[in-house]
């Protein structure tokens, strides 16, 4: 591919070296795909130019598109690709004064805003496990969730507007708008009205189709979020919602304003163990009539990996190995007393009340003593520490240390509604025991919604565990759907999971996917083959 039209439309650097390129090639997920050129923008009109000078190519008929990369922490594929990679390396601004409102560039981490946000006392607080590494691009990519999101919601409910440039390089800020604002959107002359028009009338005449294809889950990143569109009962209509959760395949996002919220003053945390998970729905139930902010959960294989890697544990949470080996003394009592436990449930109640929340979490600890269910407080910070570093770094421990296979996320992001748990669960732990000769794993999650992350370690050098991988996978999501679920609760489609988007969905609906993918794209510039119009046998072709 000849960049010269790149370059001398932009002022940000155009690499095409081996090196810069191969950096940019992988993510979080099982693939590798491997850039023309990499292209890291100076600034919002730096950005602007090249979408402009990109656009205009694609009219002359080449095949060329751009795809945003910002933390490189995503698990589905989603910011891959041949074409030209955009890395939002310096967009990563932070406008933050103080108060409930922060703006922040794609390109910013995570762990940059939280600390700023936290200096004046608020978080943003739908961050996932990957917080540390993670960015807000791909944050609102992605819609994100994580362990706060059953107190709070994911990324979709804190973004207030986005500044994104469209396909033909104008650049534009999507926010709510009443009935009159959206008049005036309507009525522009340029390519903002344009999509506005094109979306409106799309969302209006199928809004019963669009409505009932809500998944009915706690969350959803799969296709794209139109029910979220048109709020029939305050007449808005917010754009901010279908971008957010549309893994750059709409537009290319510039900043992101985002509404903050101040922590609880006050938590305590109770930590369960379950034998079987045969009884798991009903409890769920109970305890989330204590309203917990975070209901987690962790199984034995997570359990047994985090005892086998100490030492590592102990660099993330930045404690002596004795200190943390210690700590683990009432699981290994525990063991040697009634075996591993099948699931750990970490319930954290939250409030500013002190008194009230030591009623609310003496009501919690009483129904699961009244329950059989063997429980303790982890009120100390360190010994909660130890469990939420369990929770967060399960993943990680698997990438980085067991080294004669791969972690494969491809059933990563699964959820079902929480009262059908007790069926589903038992379904899945016996699907996956059926491949456990080609594959361990562990499962870790947010019991409390109902979505589990599987990483299953695999050797994918050996033909057979790739055929039994993706055999693995279409039994899951046969498996998650017929149970009425998702196939993905946060993680998004992107190159593992854009194949099940009509599965799910159905050729109505995907037919509107499509079709709002053409009103914002209809040259395909923008990560093309996510969401919509995937190859499964090119993605195949690029696991690595």
């Amino acid at each position: 591919m000849d960049l010269g039209f790149l370059r001398s439309a932009v002022r940000g650097k155009v690499l095409e070296d081996e090196s810069s390129r191969a950096a940019r090639s992988t993510d979080a997920s099982i693939f590798r795909v491997v850039p023309a050129a990499v292209f890291i923008p100076e600034d919002a009109t730096d950005l602007a130019n090249a979408v402009r000078a990109v656009h205009l190519r694609a009219e002359a008929g080449e095949e060329v598109s751009l795809t945003a990369r910002a933390g490189g922490t995503c698990m589905s594929g989603g910011s891959l690709t041949e074409s030209i990679q955009v890395d939002c390396a310096k967009l990563n601004h932070i406008g933050y004064s103080g108060g409930s409102t922060a703006s922040a560039g794609p390109g910013t981490y995570y762990r940059e805003l939280e600390a700023r946000a936290a200096k004046a006392g608020y978080f943003f607080p739908s961050y996932p496990a990957s917080k540390n590494i993670c960015a807000i691009g791909g944050m609102v990519a992605n819609n994100a969730g994580g362990e706060k999101n059953l107190g709070y919601g994911k990324t979709n409910r804190y973004v207030e507007s986005i500044d994104a440039v469209l396909d033909d390089g104008s650049q534009v800020t999507f926010r709510k708008l009443g009935e009159a604002e959206l008049g005036e959107k309507l009525a522009l002359q340029n390519r903002e009205g344009e999509v506005y028009r094109g979306l409106h009338e799309l969302v209006m005449k199928h809004q019963a189709t669009i409505r009932g294809a809500r998944p009915k889950v706690t969350k959803n990143s799969s296709g794209y979020a139109l029910w979220d569109v048109w709020n029939p009962e305050a007449k808005t209509f917010d754009v901010t919602q279908l971008v957010t959760g549309s893994q750059g395949t709409l537009c290319l996002i510039t900043d992101v304003t985002l509404r903050l919220e101040k922590p609880k003053a006050h938590s305590e945390l109770t930590v369960a163990f379950l034998e079987s998970e045969s009884h798991i729905a009903p409890l769920v139930k109970d305890i989330l009539a204590f309203r917990p902010e975070s209901l987690e959960s962790f199984d034995h294989h997570t359990l047994r990996l985090a005892i086998r890697f100490v030492p590592v544990l102990a660099r993330h949470l930045g404690v002596g190995m004795l200190t943390l080996g210690l700590r683990f003394i009432p699981e290994l009592l525990y063991a040697v007393r009634h075996g591993m436990p099948r699931l750990t449930i970490l319930a954290e109640l939250t409030s500013d009340d002190p008194a009230e929340l030591a009623s609310r979490t003496a009501g919690l600890r009483a129904m699961l003593t009244e329950r059989g269910i063997a429980h303790k407080a982890a009120g100390r910070s360190g010994e909660a520490n130890k469990y939420w570093a369990i929770r967060r770094e399960s993943f990680s421990l698997l990438r980085e240390r067991v080294k004669d296979r791969q972690t494969a996320p491809f059933i990563d992001d699964l959820i079902v509604a929480p009262e059908k748990l007790s069926e589903f669960m038992p379904q899945l732990e016996k699907l996956m025991e059926k491949y456990a000769h080609l594959m361990t794993y562990t499962i870790a999650g947010h019991v409390g919604d109902g979505n589990f992350h599987i990483i299953p370690l695999i050797n994918l050098h050996d033909p057979e565990a790739r055929r039994a991988m993706y055999q693995l996978q279409d039994e899951a999501i046969d498996l998650t759907l017929a149970f009425g679920g998702s196939t993905s609760g946060e993680h998004n489609d992107g190159l593992i999971r854009t194949r099940f988007v009509e599965q799910q969905f159905g050729p109505e609906v995907t037919r509107l996917f499509e079709r709002t993918k053409d009103i914002f794209d209809p040259r395909g510039i923008f990560n093309p083959g996510k969401k919509v119009h995937g190859d499964w046998a090119y993605a195949q072709q690029h696991v690595k």
